[in-house]
């Protein structure tokens, strides 16, 4: 039987942690929370974090049912579109430019033609090296990058522009030394406003700095948050999806945790508004998130059960009283969360691997009674990681034991009627010894796919539509059979790309799917190679017209597929040698 894991990679990924100490800062997740109380799932981000493990981006990504990451991914749109020269692609990678001494480059792509390196990042100072983690803006303009010195004992935080390679912005934590300890970064959604927190040595409470990009030129920085003593200190930032303001989580002066506002604002951040309502200096809150530009939701264990609460607070005006949400004492909790109309809340409750789905409506003032979703089967038999809603908040899926022990399945659960229809098995017969391994809905929530050993031994992608109050039936996605698919990259609901191994071939591939033809069949993106052990990991750039591709395991080579050029299957190599994949994609 096939195990091999569907792996996406969304277009905004966010390496985060989160503490439990009483007053110690905790990053932004959202609201999947285990036995200690961290978190799990996804929030909405603002950018992309570029790792070690990065080079598989979605041009638009769908909505990811479950993950067992210990980072966060977010889906966020690709803007279609450019007011570049046409024909222009700038591709941004990392590679050795000395040995074991990673820097970064740029490379334009005219036509068909490959232009000379670009060095993006400046010169390092003393013993300074590139940070493994970058972050890029959502539009593509803007990545922000660390440096790191062991001496110092500090990574010193730079913006550069995209758009001009070369011209970079050292943005350093003032008024505190140039080396301080850079945390978390990211930008705001219309990336005007970078955002990032840091101390300015070890001794040093955590504090939250802006950045002002309007205009396309990054001002002086600003501390968001009142100063912190070095035994207090916050973190945990979010933006409203508005970009207006920012939430946080730690202790400010009192060593006390809460949640707090302010205004994204460089020229007037505000004073602290209090959203939360501890008062104990023993209660861990945190972390935070935007429900939408009214709402927010914390979490925080106030009855010290090891499992953290819910508590969502209107803050459309003065915030409001915290309304609070008990999941219960279960060993694990994690869940698909708040519906995102904010009909209700869904989580899963079990034993760390299998579990029950429950949902608990919510009124705007308080939360119903929860319910259990999973109403077919013997019971606690739902995967704790394979569960998602709908764009919509029409539907609740998730994978489950139902029918055969330690054997997978797909099923929907009609929510549109406010309370859990019965659950409706999705995919079709599977072969002896064959299941669900991973399943996605679309970026717009008219398809749910899936993998499965349905038809064959073969892991293979199917589909079945999410329609008002019914699923269609399961559909495979191509013809071909491609074993070991591993990946799926999303553009919209036209068109996707996937990995795998073609009618029994040896090497991987990456295949392009086009949604709306008739069959459907998957055609190789690639170029032929001999390498049974390539890797692929693949970005889209803005305007769709053009997919950029490595393939390696570090290093590796990137290529270019011009659509409307020679097409799919004509390669051209960009950049060798590449380490960490494809750092960005733009048309400037």
């Amino acid at each position: 039987m096939n195990t091999c894991p569907l792996l996406i990679t969304a277009a905004a990924i966010l390496a985060a942690s989160c503490s439990d100490g009483g007053s110690s800062s905790t990053a932004a997740t959202d609201a999947n929370t285990d036995t200690a109380g961290t978190s799990e799932t996804t929030t909405t981000t603002e950018g992309t974090t570029v790792g070690t493990t990065a080079g598989t981006s979605e041009g638009t990504a769908g909505t990811t049912a479950g993950t067992g990451s210990d980072s966060e991914t977010t889906d966020t749109e690709t803007d279609t579109t450019t007011d570049g020269e046409p024909g222009v692609v700038r591709v941004v990678y990392r590679k050795e430019s000395a040995p074991d001494f990673v820097e970064i480059f740029a490379v334009d792509v005219v036509d068909g033609m490959v232009g000379a390196p670009m060095k993006v990042n400046l010169d390092p100072v003393g013993d300074e090296s590139l940070s493994t983690l970058l972050r890029s803006s959502q539009d593509r303009r803007w990545l922000a990058y660390e440096m790191v010195s062991e001496s110092m004992m500090g990574r010193n935080l730079h913006l550069a522009d995209l758009h001009a390679p070369g011209t970079v912005t050292q943005v350093t934590v003032a008024p505190a030394p140039e080396y301080g300890t850079v945390i978390e970064t990211r930008f705001s959604d219309a990336a005007e406003l970078l955002i990032f927190s840091a101390r300015a040595d070890q001794d040093s409470g955590t504090d939250i700095f802006m950045v002002s990009l309007e205009g396309g030129q990054p001002g002086p920085t600003v501390r968001l948050n009142p100063a912190t003593s070095p035994s207090d200190g916050v973190g945990g930032f979010t933006v409203s999806p508005d970009g207006t303001r920012i939430a946080y989580t730690g202790s400010i002066d009192d060593g006390i945790a809460n949640a707090y506002l302010q205004n994204a604002n460089t020229t007037d951040p505000g004073a602290p508004v209090l959203v939360s309502d501890n008062v104990d200096p023993a209660i861990a809150v945190g972390p935070a998130e935007w429900l939408d530009d009214d709402w927010i939701l914390y979490r925080s264990d106030v009855d010290d059960d090891g499992i953290r609460e819910v508590f969502v607070v209107d803050v459309s005006g003065a915030p409001g009283t915290p309304i609070f949400f008990d999941p219960g004492d279960t060993v694990t909790v994690r869940g698909p969360g708040m519906a995102p109309d904010m009909r209700g809340f869904a989580y899963f409750a079990g034993d760390g691997s299998y579990g029950d789905l429950y949902f608990a409506p919510f009124d705007g003032a308080s939360f119903g009674a929860a319910t259990l979703v999973n109403t077919i089967g013997p019971g606690g038999d739902v995967f704790s990681k394979e569960f998602a809603w709908s764009p919509d908040s029409s539907w609740l899926v998730y994978s489950a034991q139902h029918n055969t022990p330690m054997v997978r399945e797909a099923f929907a659960v009609d929510m549109s009627g406010g309370a859990p229809a019965t659950p409706i098995q999705v995919n079709g017969p599977l072969v002896p010894n064959g299941e669900i391994n991973t399943m996605r809905i679309s970026p717009e929530g008219a398809q749910l796919y899936y993998t499965a050993e349905q038809d064959s031994d073969s892991l293979e992608l199917y589909r079945a539509s999410l329609q008002p109050g019914q699923v269609g039936p399961d559909e495979r996605v191509h013809a071909q059979t491609i074993d070991n698919s591993t990946e799926i990259i999303f553009e919209g609901e036209d068109w996707l790309m996937i990995t795998g191994q073609i009618d029994g071939g040896v090497n991987q591939e990456l295949f392009y799917v086009d949604l709306q033809a008739a069959p459907l069949t998957a055609e190789v993106v690639n170029a032929p190679h001999p390498d049974a052990g390539v890797k692929f990991g693949a970005e889209v750039s803005p305007s769709g017209r053009v997919i950029v591709y490595s393939a390696g395991i570090d290093p590796e080579t990137i290529y270019l597929v011009d659509r409307e050029g020679a097409g799919l299957g004509s390669s051209i190599e960009v950049a060798a040698d590449v380490m960490f994949g494809i750092t960005a994609v733009l048309e400037p």
